[in-house]
């Protein structure tokens, strides 16, 4: 999740007054390791450092004087980009799992949205090597409503992430289209059985599995060998 960026947030804290601003949080950071991450996290010079750790850092204040709580909404204030840990095959976990791969392979992120609040837009935006994407994101079911199926449910995201990626290429014809799903056999068999669909459509599908791997086809890139990734 992000806020609206602001060039500094001011507070007192156990009796001191305080200034931060996203640069000096940045650089208070650089040269550490980042500890293990159980909840909050938050993105600095593209890694993942928990937020406590960070607030401590950034404050000089021991974390045993403060909660979690007061520190994830400081750093919100400052507009850094921040995530909440939660088990595949979340949305969250699914589209961070993205974002990674992407970043490793080079890609800038153009835009990204949150699951929380829910909009319409396309989930992530990237571009590499003359070629724009679009990914929509779904993660699988874990805890349906009473009464409902997890693959009913999952049935109703597939459709979704079809519907929205189809309505992308209306408007950016030009863009390369892509769902992101994690790889389970229900989304496994929708997949193969709208498969006509999805080529008509120009629309690809990519894998997320447990470990985070990504795999799906690449578009071509100019100047840049990519090769496809098996699906």
């Amino acid at each position: 999740m992000s806020s609206p960026s602001r060039a500094q947030v001011s507070f007192v804290l156990a009796g001191r007054a305080l200034t931060l601003t996203p640069a000096k949080v940045q650089s208070c950071m650089r040269g550490i390791e980042p500890e293990p991450i159980t909840s909050h996290a938050v993105r600095l010079d593209g890694r993942w450092y928990p937020v406590t750790q960070v607030f401590e850092e950034a404050t000089g204040i021991s974390r045993r004087v403060w909660t979690a709580d007061r520190a994830l909404g400081r750093l919100a204030e400052l507009g850094l980009l921040l995530r909440t840990l939660t088990p595949w095959p979340d949305e969250d976990t699914v589209r961070w799992s993205l974002v990674d791969a992407l970043e490793a392979e080079g890609w800038r992120i153009d835009r990204l949205v949150d699951a929380e609040p829910r909009t319409r837009a396309i989930d992530v935006v990237a571009s590499l090597g003359g070629v724009t994407a679009a990914f929509e994101v779904k993660g699988y079911p874990t805890q349906p409503p009473d009464g409902v199926k997890p693959g009913e449910v999952a049935r109703q995201w597939f459709a979704d992430a079809l519907l929205t990626a189809m309505k992308a290429r209306r408007k950016h014809p030009d863009w390369w289209r892509m769902i992101v799903l994690p790889d389970v056999p229900r989304y496994r068999k929708l997949a193969a059985a709208t498969a006509d669909s999805f080529a008509d459509a120009g629309i690809r599908v990519w894998w997320v599995d447990e470990h985070g791997a990504v795999t799906g086809e690449r578009p071509p890139l100019e100047g840049i060998s990519a090769a496809a990734s098996p699906a």
